[in-house]
C-alpha cells in the first residue's frame, strides 16, 4: 500500500474503530485493575471465622455496652446492645459506631518526647520524676473520675504531701451541683421523665447521660433555653432563643414565678424565695428577649408536668456557677415530682479550679478534661512541667514539655462505671479487641505510679475492685451474649469474673431512701442575682463546638464533605448582622484573632455566631465538647 496522507488517516480511522471490537485493551485494563489492587502495602480484608464479643465503650462516660463482629479476631462492625441495663442504649453514637478504627487513626501519638525532642517512656519517666523531687506541688488532673485508675491517684496523693488528685469541672456529672447543694449524690430517673426543662443539655445530640433521653423521645415534654439552635432544640417541643449566659436569669425567673404562684412543693425551699425575688419575668423578659408569658408558661409547664427534671450542659462551668445553682435549684423546688433518685452520701472530689494560682509545679493530665488552657496556665507556677498522657493530640499536648502516648481504646483492658448520673452504680470491663498500634504505649494510671514510687498497677486495682463488688452480693449481673440476668450472690467470684471479661455488667440495687439535710442555699441573695446577669458582650458573641475526641478516619470524611459540621474557616451569622455570604471577616479577642468566611443562618439570633472547628474555640479561650462563647470584634478582613 501506497503511504499516503490519504492512507495514514484510513489505516488510524480503522484502527480506533477496530480498537472497540477486539478485547485486548479491556483485557489489559482488567488485569491492570486487579493489578493495582494486590500490591502489598494495600490493607486487605480479614479472612477467617466471623465471631461476636462483648465489650464497653470508654470514649465517654455513658460507658455504653458494644457487640462487635469480629473476622479473625479483628472487630470490623460495632452496634450497641439491647436492654443493657447500665448504658440503657441500643444505638451508638457516631463516634462509636467507627471506634474501632480510631487505634489506626493518623493523629495517633506513636512516641513520647521531651521538650519537643523524641524520647522513651522510661526516660519520660525518669525526667518527671526528678521534677517531682524538686517540686513543691504536683497535682494529677482527672478527666474521668470513678475509675480504678482514679483509685491509683488517689493512692499517690495518700502517699505523699506535695501530690494532689484534682478532677475536672463537668466530670462529676450534670446533677453535681444540686448534690452540692444537697450534701446527696443524686441519679437522673430517665426512665419515668414525663418534663425535661433543658438549659443547653445536649438530650438529643449528645451521647452521654443526657442522650439516654433518645431512646424514649415521645414519651415526655422537652423545653430547650439555648441560644442557638442545635440538633436538641430544632427537634425540641419549645425553644427559647435566649442570648448567650442569660440561661440562668431564665431559671432565676422560672423559680420566682413558681414561688409566686403557688408552685412549690419543698419546705427547704423556702431559703431560696428572697434570693430569686428580684428576678421577676419582667425583669428576665428585659434582659433576655424572652416575653414575660413564655417564662410564665414554661415555669407551669415544668411545675405541673412530672415527674420532671431540669438539666444544665454537660460541662457546667458554660453557665457560671450562679447559673448551674439556679437549674439544679428547680430540681429541688418541685420535691418529690423531680424525676432524681437518691443514690447516698456525696463524695466530694477537690476541683482543679480550687487549686492556688500560680502553685502547681508539675501537672500530669490524664484524660481530655474540658478545661480552658487560660485556667491551666494561671494555676502553674513559673517553669512548671505540664505532661499530657494521651493516645493522641490536643491542646494539651500542645501545653505540655512532656508528652507520653497512652493506649486507645480497645488495646488494653480498662473498667467502665458508667455515668455519675445514673440511678445505679455499675461495673463493667472494656476489653482489648484489637493488638496495639503504636509500638510503645503506657496507661496513664501506670506512669503516674511509676513517676511516684508507688507499687500499684491498674490491673491489680481492677481485680481488687471485681473481688470487693462480689464480696457485697447484691445487685444482679446482666450477660450481654444471652441477654439473661442473674443475682450476683449465685455466681461464685471465678464465675463472676469470667462473666465480666465475656462482656457482663453488673448493676448494683437501688439505694434505699436518703434524707437531705439543710439546702447550702446561697446567702447573699444581692450578689448571687447580679452574677447571673451576663456583662456588655461588645461587639458580638462567637459560639464555637467541636467533638471532643479525635474524628473516626472514614466519618470524618462524610461530615467534612457533608458540612454536617462547619469546615474549617467558616462562621454563621444571622442576615441582620449586615454580612453578605462568603464575605471575609477577621475575629479578634484578647484570646488572639482569626480569619473566616459567612455563611448566613436566619436560624441564629442576632448578634451571635456560630463555627464547629478548633481554631475557633481557640479564640473562646477554651478546649472542651460544650458550647463555649466569648466576645469577639468582628471586622471586614483587608
Amino acid at each position: 500500500m501506497e503511504t499516503t496522507r490519504r492512507n495514514i488517516f484510513r489505516f488510524a480511522a480503522g484502527a480506533s474503530a477496530g480498537v472497540f471490537f477486539t478485547p485486548a485493551p479491556w483485557k489489559l485494563l482488567d488485569d491492570v485493575s486487579v493489578w493495582s489492587q494486590n500490591w502489598s502495602w494495600i490493607a486487605r480484608p480479614l479472612r477467617g471465622e466471623i465471631t461476636e464479643k462483648f465489650t464497653a465503650c470508654t470514649l465517654c462516660g455513658a460507658g455504653c455496652g458494644i457487640r462487635a463482629r469480629c473476622v479473625a479476631d479483628q472487630p470490623c462492625r460495632l452496634t450497641g446492645l439491647a436492654g443493657d441495663p447500665a448504658s440503657g442504649r441500643t444505638r451508638l453514637c457516631p463516634a462509636g459506631i467507627g471506634a474501632h478504627q480510631l487505634p489506626y487513626a493518623p493523629s495517633r501519638l506513636r512516641t513520647a518526647s521531651i521538650n519537643g525532642k523524641p524520647a522513651t517512656i522510661d526516660e519520660a519517666v525518669v525526667e518527671v520524676m526528678a521534677r517531682v523531687k524538686s517540686a513543691n506541688r504536683v497535682a494529677v488532673l482527672d478527666g474521668r473520675p470513678g475509675r480504678c485508675a482514679s483509685d491509683i491517684y488517689r493512692a499517690v496523693a495518700a502517699s505523699d504531701k506535695k501530690w494532689h488528685y484534682v478532677v475536672a469541672p463537668g466530670s462529676t456529672g450534670l446533677m453535681a451541683e444540686m448534690s452540692r447543694l444537697t450534701g446527696v449524690a443524686w441519679g437522673l430517673d430517665t426512665e419515668r421523665v414525663k418534663t425535661v426543662l433543658s438549659f443547653g443539655a445536649p438530650v438529643l445530640h449528645g451521647w452521654e447521660m443526657p442522650g439516654k433521653l433518645l431512646e424514649r423521645r415521645a414519651d415526655y415534654r422537652l423545653i430547650q433555653v439555648e441560644p442557638v439552635q442545635s440538633r436538641t432544640a430544632a427537634f425540641a417541643d419549645t425553644w427559647l432563643a435566649v442570648p448567650p449566659h442569660t440561661e440562668g436569669v431564665i431559671a432565676g425567673a422560672i423559680a420566682n414565678v413558681m414561688f409566686r404562684d403557688g408552685l412549690v412543693s419543698c419546705d427547704a425551699a423556702a431559703g431560696y424565695r428572697n434570693v430569686v425575688a428580684s428576678l421577676t419575668p419582667e425583669r428576665a423578659a428585659e434582659i433576655s428577649g424572652v416575653p414575660v408569658a413564655r417564662i410564665e408558661e414554661t415555669a407551669r409547664a415544668f411545675a405541673s408536668g412530672g415527674p420532671a427534671i431540669a438539666l444544665g450542659p454537660v460541662e457546667a462551668g458554660t453557665l457560671g456557677r450562679e447559673g448551674a445553682i439556679a437549674v439544679a435549684a428547680l430540681n429541688l423546688l418541685i420535691g418529690d415530682r423531680a424525676a432524681v433518685v437518691a443514690r447516698g452520701p456525696l463524695v466530694l472530689n477537690a476541683e482543679f479550679a480550687d487549686i492556688e494560682e500560680g502553685s502547681v509545679d508539675v501537672l500530669l493530665i490524664d484524660g481530655a478534661a474540658p478545661l480552658p488552657p487560660s485556667l491551666v496556665r494561671r494555676k502553674l507556677r513559673a517553669g512548671a512541667c505540664v505532661v499530657a498522657l494521651s493516645a493522641f493530640p490536643d491542646e494539651w499536648t500542645t501545653l505540655a514539655s512532656i508528652v507520653v502516648p497512652a493506649p486507645a481504646w480497645m488495646e488494653f483492658r480498662e473498667d467502665v462505671t458508667g455515668s455519675p448520673d445514673a440511678v445505679r452504680n455499675s461495673f463493667r470491663l472494656a476489653a482489648a479487641l484489637v493488638k496495639p498500634a503504636v509500638d510503645r504505649t503506657i496507661t496513664p494510671a501506670d506512669f503516674v505510679a511509676r513517676a511516684a514510687g508507688v507499687d500499684k498497677t491498674v490491673a491489680a486495682e481492677m481485680d481488687a475492685r471485681i473481688a470487693a463488688i462480689h464480696a457485697r452480693r447484691v445487685g444482679e449481673v446482666y450477660k450481654a451474649g444471652d441477654g439473661s440476668r442473674v443475682e450476683l450472690a449465685s455466681l461464685s467470684a471465678d464465675d463472676f469474673k469470667a462473666a465480666l471479661n465475656d462482656g457482663a455488667v453488673w448493676v448494683g440495687p437501688l439505694e434505699k431512701k436518703v434524707r437531705t439535710g439543710a439546702v447550702k442555699w446561697p446567702s447573699d441573695a444581692a450578689t448571687f442575682a447580679r452574677a447571673l446577669v451576663p456583662e456588655s458582650t461588645g461587639d458580638g458573641l462567637m459560639l464555637a463546638v467541636r467533638s471532643g475526641m479525635p474524628p473516626v478516619p472514614l466519618l470524618g470524611k462524610l461530615y467534612q464533605e457533608s458540612e454536617l459540621y462547619a469546615a474549617a474557616g467558616i462562621v454563621r451569622m444571622n442576615p441582620v448582622a449586615g454580612m453578605a455570604e462568603g464575605t471575609r471577616v477577621e475575629l479578634r479577642n484578647a484570646f488572639g484573632s482569626g480569619n473566616a468566611s459567612v455563611r448566613l443562618d436566619a436560624s441564629l439570633p442576632a448578634g451571635v455566631m456560630q463555627a464547629s472547628n478548633d481554631a475557633a474555640l481557640k479564640l473562646c479561650g477554651a478546649g472542651s465538647d460544650a458550647w463555649r462563647m466569648a466576645a469577639v470584634n468582628v471586622r471586614r478582613a483587608s
